[in-house]
């Protein structure tokens, strides 16, 4: 609800920048992109998966790689799961590219 009102947008994202924690809008961005990427993952109506893999490379190389523009420290547990689930996507993308 708070990300359809504008003023609350502003406020919510000079706390996470100002006041709590610098690198917090990165986290916000990740929790965006990951939310456009579980929306392509579960549209019915898109049997592109070259936009699956694209977004899934754009999330590990801004957020997840060493030295990503936007790294985002997770909790180890955590980044394992998404990079074991990135090794799918570059098994399917890997299969795409001989077909």
């Amino acid at each position: 609800m708070v990300l359809h009102i504008p003023v609350a947008i502003d406020f919510f994202y000079d706390y996470l920048k100002y006041r709590h924690n610098p690198e917090g809008i990165h986290a916000f961005a990740l929790y965006i992109d990951l939310r456009l990427y579980d929306g392509i993952c579960l549209d019915e109506d898109n049997d592109n998966f070259r936009d699956i893999i694209e977004m899934a490379e754009k999330i590990k190389l801004e957020y997840l790689d060493d030295n990503a523009e936007f790294q985002v420290d997770l909790e180890p547990h955590v980044k394992q799961t998404f990079l074991s689930k990135y090794e799918v996507v570059e098994d399917c993308r890997e299969r795409l590219a001989m077909d």
